[in-house]
């Protein structure tokens, strides 16, 4: 394991956990979630193929039900004083193995908690096979899980914010290795591969030579250059050759370094020569909307609140019909956390919180900019995880 991965603060996620299903009268957990699993285990790195699912009960039995293909993989990955593999299922014959994974789940449950009668289900798993689990289970009743998991993946421990600490370094090692790259008559892919290549490299010393983590990650990099491309949030990078006198707004954000993500956005000027004055006013306002929400930023105000500060300059500016997100998002170990920083949400931030601050302001034929950075809430406001001075002058 790696040695910014402490067994101690798996355990210690798996008791909270434990505590949150007592408090909502869930007897067993059945999470489908890779979100899940690296949160309370440390697993990462498995080709999401087959379904795998880790199966908590209120009294520190925690065990994974996984194909037999992936069995011997999670074996070497997470340690046992985590959680075991206790039962394979596979699509052939073999004595002691299930056949289905529902058939795997049903004997588990049954030997590990036979008198449970509540069992959460993670309602994001594919229809059929939530379909199946329910009718597996139709004698117990039946909770969405999703919720309490969630907000758990969303308590920000010391544990937490160093892995994405490192993922920070790594995302910003690759905006410059496609700030680097991006030329005239380049094509957007040329640079997003010297980018992702960086990253890669970049991940690579941290891990420093483990086997059971890999520094390769997702390979599709959000960006787009030029009036059109730029204006649409989530562009990802393609064959368009990149002009002088363009912007090209890059998202580093895609998690970089186990599966954790983070927040990194930048517009980079393509060429010489001065931008036209529509797009320079699209990057000032999209620079100083996030210089407004950094600074109404403190534990005790509402995200909402923070919400409010960028779309303030943004309607000041003039283009409040052009923002197609909210200000950002809480950041945790999966794509997924909450709260969101939008409009509505009346959620307070507290110290240890982190969050990306990502406003953005486009404008369809003109082109689009967003300034975005990971911050940690602190008492008396909050301190940066990205760097926020690189890339912030074009």
């Amino acid at each position: 394991m790696l040695s910014f991965l402490n067994v101690d603060d798996f355990q210690k996620r798996i008791r909270r956990t434990q505590t949150a299903l007592t408090d909502a009268d869930i007897d067993v957990a059945i999470l489908s979630s890779f979100g899940d699993a690296r949160y309370l285990t440390g697993l990462d790195g498995l080709p999401e193929v087959r379904p795998v699912f880790l199966v908590l009960t209120l009294t520190g039995t925690v065990a994974f039900v996984a194909p037999a293909i992936e069995a011997p993989i999670i074996r070497q990955k997470v340690s046992e004083q985590i959680a075991k593999v206790a039962i394979e299922w596979g699509e052939w014959e073999k004595p002691g193995m299930a056949r289905t994974f529902v058939d795997a789940l049903v004997r588990h449950v049954g030997a590990v908690a036979p008198d449970a009668l509540t069992i959460g289900l993670d309602f994001s798993l594919a229809g059929k096979d939530l379909d199946l689990l329910r009718s597996a289970f139709s004698g117990k009743a039946i909770k969405d899980v999703s919720p309490v998991t969630l907000a758990l993946r969303s308590i920000k421990d010391d544990a937490l914010v160093n892995v994405v600490c490192l993922a920070a370094a790594v995302a910003e090692t690759k905006f410059n290795g496609i700030r680097n790259a991006t030329k005239p008559g380049i094509p957007e892919w040329v640079a997003a591969l010297a980018g992702y290549n960086a990253g890669v490299k970049a991940a690579a010393n941290i891990m420093n030579g483990d086997e059971d983590h890999s520094p390769l990650y997702g390979a599709l990099i959000v960006m787009g250059s030029g009036q059109k491309r730029s204006a649409n949030a989530h562009s990802v990078a393609s064959g368009r050759i990149m002009q002088s006198r363009e912007i090209v707004q890059i998202c580093c954000c895609t998690p970089p370094l186990l599966g954790h993500g983070m927040c990194f956005d930048r517009p980079v000027k393509i060429g010489d020569g001065d931008l036209p004055e529509a797009v320079r006013n699209i990057v000032q306002a999209a620079r100083e909307a996030q210089e407004a929400a950094l600074a109404a930023f403190r534990p005790g105000v509402t995200v909402e609140y923070v919400h409010d500060a960028a779309m303030k300059v943004i309607k000041r500016h003039g283009y409040e019909e052009g923002m197609q997100h909210g200000t950002g998002r809480a950041i945790c170990c999966a794509d997924t956390a909450i709260p969101r920083i939008m409009a509505g949400d009346r959620t307070v931030i507290k110290a240890g919180d982190v969050f990306g601050v990502e406003p953005g302001v486009y404008k369809k034929d003109v082109g689009g900019a967003r300034f975005g950075d990971t911050i940690r809430a602190i008492e008396t406001g909050y301190e940066a995880i990205t760097d926020l001075t690189l890339g912030r002058n074009m």
